[in-house]
Order: structure tokens, then sequence, then C-alpha cells
């Protein structure tokens, strides 16, 4: 809600007031209100809650291939991209790999991404 509208200090002209504070929380209240689930919408079922699972699973499944394929370069750990694009976003918000919308064939993984990968790898692909 915080992010709902910003302006750089640059483009105000001038001041024109202030909302005292109990005016603010009344709006946030009716945009809370607003942007509420709303009542003819129903919590996840298991159908949902089984999908969820599922790309938990597809994205730790990806996560270990992209362990094998990794390589070091100039200092960073890379991987080819070549996995599914949105299991592929789903990683780059956990923080656990750089962007994969850059123009570069590989993608860097991060400390906690190579820790998490290699992990993945283990317990998904390695004889036991």
């Amino acid at each position: 809600m915080g992010k709902l509208f910003t302006m750089h200090r640059s483009l105000i002209a001038r001041r024109i007031g202030t909302v005292k504070e109990y005016k603010l929380e009344e709006i946030l209240s009716k945009l809370r209100t607003f942007f509420a689930r709303p009542p003819w919408i129903s919590e996840p079922d298991s159908e949902d809650r089984e999908v969820a699972l599922k790309t938990k699973e597809i994205d730790e499944a990806v996560l270990g291939l992209l362990y094998l394929n990794a390589f070091k370069d100039q200092g960073q750990v890379r991987a080819w991209k070549t996995f599914d694009w949105d299991a592929m976003d789903r990683l780059h918000g956990l923080g656990l790999i750089g962007d994969p919308k850059s123009k570069a064939k590989s993608v860097p993984l991060t400390a906690e991404g190579v820790t998490l990968a290699k992990e993945s790898f283990r317990n998904r692909f390695a004889l036991q």
C-alpha cells in the first residue's frame, strides 16, 4: 500500500497541507477493505495447495539441475539457463539466481543459491 503512488521530490511544486493521522488511518482502512479478497472468492482449496506443492518441487528440481550444469566464470558461479522461464523467474524472486531475462545465455547463482542448489541436487538426483 505504501507504494501505491510515489513521486520524486523534484516534481512537487509546493506543499498545500498535511493529512491528519486519524484521516490517514481512515483512508488506509478503506483502501485495505477495497483491495481485500472479495467474499465470493473462497480460500484456496486442496487443488490449489497441490499445485503450489508441485510448483515448489519443480523449482527445487530446476535448482538442482542448475547445479548440475554450473561452472565458474570470473569468480562467479553461473549455470546455463535452459529451463522453464516461470521457474527461473520464481528462483530469481527468491534471490537464488540473477535476473534470467538478461541477454546472457547463463545466469549467476547467489551464494545461497549455490548452497541450496547443491543440496537440492544431492537430495533429488545423486545416487544414494
